[in-house]
């Protein structure tokens, strides 16, 4: 179960089966896909969170350079996690 949530409001998403010709099972699993604009010289961290209160990095060092950063991340095995960038100038 995914539940992407923003000021705009959340929506939610969990697995998904198709079977396919002779009984094979074709598996599709939700992905969360982050993009932000990043400023030139400057460092972001996308930090995640299962409670707002204690904060891990989750991936990075991302080194800014003016233009749009995005990467899609898997979400099967995650549990529910909430997403933010942080930025060292």
């Amino acid at each position: 179960l995914l539940v992407v949530t923003n000021g705009y409001g959340s929506a939610t998403s969990s697995p998904a089966h198709l079977a396919v010709a002779d009984s094979v099972l074709l598996n599709a699993y939700p992905a969360l896909e982050l993009e932000f604009t990043t400023r030139t010289n400057t460092t972001y961290y996308i930090q995640a969170s299962p409670d707002y209160s204690v904060w891990t990095n989750f991936d990075g060092p991302i080194n800014g350079n003016g233009k749009a950063w995005s990467k899609p991340y898997p979400t099967r095995a995650s549990g529910k996690l909430f997403y933010r960038v942080y930025w060292v100038p």
